[in-house]
């Protein structure tokens, strides 16, 4: 199913500015650095990871969260480490978009960042983020700790390939 774009869901790797508003502190929700989300996933050296990048307020990351929890449930059971990284500034808005949800993952918001962090924290693991780039953006990494494919809501999320992919990569 092809969705249409919307203007909440377009990024162009420019740090959102930063909230300092105790509203939207969360207990629930981690925050990180983009190096520190990188870190994260290069961690996870020898195993498959899924990775999402996404926004509590963005329609297509909405329309695709079901799709990603029913993936992360199924092949977290695998060993697939989950990883979903929300680019919004209010962790509480994260908190309250994932309340309703049964979650298999920690969750993770990304701590404001400067133009261009995004795209260097995750150049060694090949998720690339092109200006402008649209959410969510959705990869699997391999075991060899590089990016084997990756997806944004501009196009079209296939999950039986998604599956194939990370299949693939299990059996790697």
């Amino acid at each position: 199913m092809a969705l249409a774009a919307c203007p909440a869901c377009a990024e162009d790797d420019k740090a959102p500015p930063l909230n300092l508003n105790a509203a939207c502190e969360s207990d629930v929700v981690r925050a990180v650095t983009v190096q520190g989300a990188a870190a994260l996933v290069e961690a996870e050296h020898g195993s498959v990871a899924m990775v999402m990048f996404y926004g509590p307020g963005c329609s297509l990351s909405q329309a695709f969260f079901p799709t990603f929890l029913e993936l992360s449930a199924d092949f977290g059971a695998q060993g697939v480490k989950v990883f979903a990284f929300s680019t919004d500034e209010c962790e509480k808005d994260v908190e309250d978009f994932l309340a309703p949800y049964e979650t298999t993952f920690e969750p993770i918001e990304l701590i404001p960042w400067k133009s261009g962090d995004l795209t260097a924290a995750f150049a060694g693991i090949g998720i690339v983020f092109q200006s402008p780039w649209t959410r969510p953006l959705f990869a699997v990494v391999g075991k060899d700790g590089v990016a084997a494919m990756q997806w944004e809501a501009a196009g079209e999320y296939d999950v039986p390939l998604i599956e194939s992919v990370i299949q693939a990569e299990l059996a790697m």
